[in-house]
């Protein structure tokens, strides 16, 4: 969920979706000004927005993470070989 969630608000359809709700919000008045229910909602939106975020970056570093260890035990595998190789060529 949180790698869906991340992926739809870097999305421009994201940007406008809430462009026009703030607009709509601000321009039908749903609620006098200064909007305090209006920046708590925002700002509950960025604490919750933002949690997943990390989360997604956290779970993509570990992802990042196993494939570098296996990229590293690939190529050790294959310094051994080409050792052996090379020491059967050189004999």
């Amino acid at each position: 969920m949180a790698d869906l969630a991340s992926y739809w608000l870097g999305t421009p359809q994201s940007f406008i979706f809430h462009l026009t709700w703030w607009a709509v919000w601000i321009g039908f008045k749903v609620e006098p000004y200064p909007f305090n229910f209006l920046t708590m909602v925002v700002s509950l939106e960025a604490i919750i927005f933002g949690i997943l975020i990390l989360n997604s970056d956290t779970r993509q570093g570990r992802k990042d993470r196993k494939m570098v260890q296996r990229d590293l035990d690939i190529d050790d595998a294959t310094h051994t070989l080409v050792s052996k190789i090379w020491e059967k060529l050189s004999e």
